[in-house]
């Protein structure tokens, strides 16, 4: 019998083989699919050398292939040609939102990590020297969403930071300041808010020694949000709490203290102004009552939201910048307005083409100019870093594109009934106001390989595909997590669509917390079962989360299993006797290692029995499946066992979850296979099993690697294919 293994990688790729099981594969054909990516600036500052230093984000893949984003700094000369780079980051999303050099020549900055720390999300601090190399980092928060908005060096060392917080407060989110000293221990921190969604944006030193904390709230309208100014002592003390709102939303990026010892707010509103959204600036006095607002724009949507969109001016008038559509060549363009110290305007310039651009930093020069950072299309292309350089009345001198490496991620690869396949991922998207962000991407190919249709899935934020299934009318299901939508910070996602991909309905679940889908499979009877993790149900910490759906997408039931520890659900699949099996990790049993955790239930989801398996490392379990014989196939890599470093893992248990063996492959380097669909069994009982290896030589860096094994593990024949550049293989099926 031939027998074709499909991969899925980078690429997509097929691989022919025989029934032997001793023979080789060849590769049958390759293709590459390629979607939108891009890179963002959140912030500028002007450097003592007369460069720039900028922060923002850049699409990055980890040691084991997987998607997400670094924090990136990029240091540039006079003219904004790039001194050097530097990207920070762990194997989830990182992203970086304002950075300051500090008085030792080198840089502190702030943003967010999905990497490490104690919640889903958390603020972060990292100091570098002049050179951007890291010199200590830090992670703040619990065991909810955390994140770092501004950062200022303090006269003696110290530094200043806020943010936001669900893991502290009165609840939902909170307005987050935090001081800690020279080396980032924490020496106070406070949280300001109520108990709906608020939100710090910028902080800064005042006159007398304490601090002036601008932020959002949404508790004071319904589905409006209100401009929320703390001022407070040295200590964080609040001395008055003052919030602003129209009959609209209001929104402040930036907050100054001004010469006459009050305070302008930088954002835009929809109460004021021509139309839609508005550039805004709100004075107010030293104890925070209005003296003057003042909207900009025209009858489309203008807005001015990063965290350094307003400067003052030795003239005591202000600089602000932003996006808009009301004005300029076409799309979003840049838009810079110099007022005077009552904001009445004095001039006002548009940057940009017909794509679309958005700023998020203005700073003055030493030339008195000004110059802009944000991000626009280069050609036409996916969004870069921008900066525009500028004289002092807003006529542009020059302008500069950075660009790091970027890409599109295949999670999932499906054969459907037409011969062809189903791919599911994301690929990086740009919303109407031009934030950056990622959509779930599907991608139908005939039998070849060849794109037929593509369509993709989300909202203003992150949105995720891990998992699609053809369902029996011929359409799709699929599932992963959304953040652009939903009760919390990360929701769990799950969307059916027709046969050409087009969605005919759409659930989310989940809570305050975040939530995640990472397997979906049609019961019979159209029903849906998924898998996944959440921290808004269950335990504490994160649980593994197993739900029932009817084939509405309406919920029958939930249950979560786990410790008071991390844990998290890869794969469940329905048993022979109409239960199911579902596997995860858990950090419950181990201390900073994982181990692989199977729960066998019923099937209304009630548990029969709970294994878990861990050697002297960590068992990381990507794919389950039960096998010809009644029992269970794990698939995954592991620590414990093995050549050195992280090795393929297969463990094989009973019916009952009691091991039967384990084999463990790889070399002296490190051996990587947890996709959700990373092993498959074969018609002989046999498995096979992909990911990426950098133990053995391939073209360069990780390559592909896939085993074929024998109903026992022993390895039959395995191939490694791939480029020059990273490699890396998700999942394989086996279409006969």
């Amino acid at each position: 019998m031939i027998q074709r293994l499909t991969v899925l990688c980078i690429a997509i790729i097929a691989i022919l083989g025989s029934g032997n099981v001793l023979a080789q594969p060849t590769v049958v054909w390759e293709q590459s699919l390629q979607g939108r990516s891009g890179d963002f600036g959140y912030q500028v500052q002007q450097t003592n050398d007369g460069g720039y230093i900028i922060v923002g984000s850049t699409r990055a893949i980890d040691e084991r292939g997987i998607e997400g984003s670094d924090i990136w700094l990029v240091k540039t000369d006079a003219s904004g040609d790039t001194t050097w780079t530097q990207t920070y980051g762990g194997t989830n999303c990182d992203a970086g939102y304002y950075v300051e050099q500090t008085a030792d020549g080198g840089y502190i900055l702030t943003g967010f990590t999905m990497s490490e720390g104690a919640g889903g999300q958390d603020l972060i601090l990292i100091k570098t020297d002049a050179d951007g190399v890291a010199t200590w980092q830090k992670v703040y928060g619990g065991a909810n969403w955390d994140v770092g908005t501004s950062v200022h060096e303090l006269v003696g060392g110290d530094y200043i930071m806020c943010g936001a917080t669900a893991s502290f407060g009165a609840g939902g989110a909170d307005l987050w300041m935090l001081r800690t000293d020279e080396l980032g221990d924490t020496l106070w921190m406070k949280t300001f808010g109520t108990n709906e969604g608020d939100w710090a944006q910028s902080v800064e030193r005042t006159a007398d020694g304490g601090f002036i904390l601008l932020g959002h709230s949404f508790y004071f309208a319904s589905n409006r949000s209100a401009i929320y100014l703390v001022k407070t002592d040295g200590d964080g003390v609040s001395e008055w709490i003052e919030h602003y709102i129209g009959d609209g939303t209001e929104y402040g990026g930036s907050v100054h203290q001004t010469q006459d010892g009050g305070y302008i707010i930088g954002g835009w509103t929809t109460s004021y102004g021509a139309g839609g959204k508005d550039f805004y600036m709100l004075k107010v006095n030293a104890t925070g009552v209005e003296q003057w607002y003042k909207a900009y724009g025209g009858p489309q949507d203008d807005f001015a939201d990063g965290y350094g969109s307003l400067i003052k001016l030795s003239d005591g008038g202000f600089a602000m910048v932003g996006a808009t559509e009301s004005f300029g060549a076409g799309g979003s363009d840049i838009w810079l307005l110099r007022t005077d110290a009552l904001g009445d305007t004095a001039w006002a310039v548009t940057m940009g083409d017909t794509g679309d651009e958005n700023a998020r930093s203005v700073i003055l020069t030493d030339d008195d100019g000004f110059l802009i950072t944000g991000y626009a299309p280069a050609a036409g292309a996916d969004p870069d870093v921008c900066m525009f350089k500028t004289d002092s009345l807003g006529v542009a001198e020059w302008s500069q594109l950075h660009r790091a490496p970027t890409g599109n991620y295949g999670e999932m690869v499906q054969a459907t009934s037409d011969g062809g396949y189903i791919i599911i991922g994301l690929t990086r998207a740009v919303d109407e106001r031009g934030i950056e962000g990622s959509d779930i991407w599907l991608v139908k190919t005939d039998d070849d390989g060849d794109t037929t249709w593509t369509q993709e899935f989300g909202g203003t934020d992150c949105d995720v595909g891990y998992y699609v299934e053809q369902t029996t009318d011929g359409g799709y299901i699929l599932t992963g997590f959304t953040m652009s939508e939903g009760a919390g910070g990360q929701d769990l996602i799950l969307i059916k669509t027709d046969v050409n991909g087009d969605m005919v309905w759409q659930k989310v679940y989940g809570g305050v917390s975040n939530d995640c889908g990472t397997a979906v499979h049609e019961l019979v009877g159209g029903d849906y079962i998924m898998c996944g993790s959440t921290a808004s149900f269950g335990a504490g910490g994160a649980d593994l989360w197993m739900l029932r759906t009817n084939e509405l997408g309406d919920t029958l039931w939930m249950k979560t299993f786990g410790t008071d520890e991390g844990d998290w659900a890869q794969a469940v699949e329905a048993t022979a006797d109409g239960g199911f099996i579902l596997m995860g990790h858990s950090y419950g049993y181990a201390s900073n290692r994982a181990a692989i955790y199977l729960v066998k239930t019923d099937g209304d989801g009630v548990d029969e029995w709970i294994e878990y398996y861990i050697g002297s490392g960590t068992e990381y379990g990507g794919s389950v499946h039960q096998t010809q014989d009644g029992g269970y196939i794990v698939g995954g890599w592991t620590t414990s066992y093995g050549g050195g470093g992280a090795d393929f893992y297969m463990l094989k248990v009973d019916a009952d979850g009691v091991e039967e063996w384990h084999q463990a492959y790889g070399g002296a380097g490190d051996d990587y296979a947890e996709g959700y669909g990373s092993l498959i069994e074969l018609s002989d009982g046999g498995f096979a099993i992909v990911g990426r290896t950098n133990s053995f030589w391939g073209v360069g860096g990780y390559d592909i690697w896939l085993i074929r094994t024998d109903e026992l593990g022993d390895s039959t024949w395995s191939l490694i294919f791939g480029g020059v550049w990273d490699d890396n293989a998700r999942a394989v099926i086996s279409p006969e």
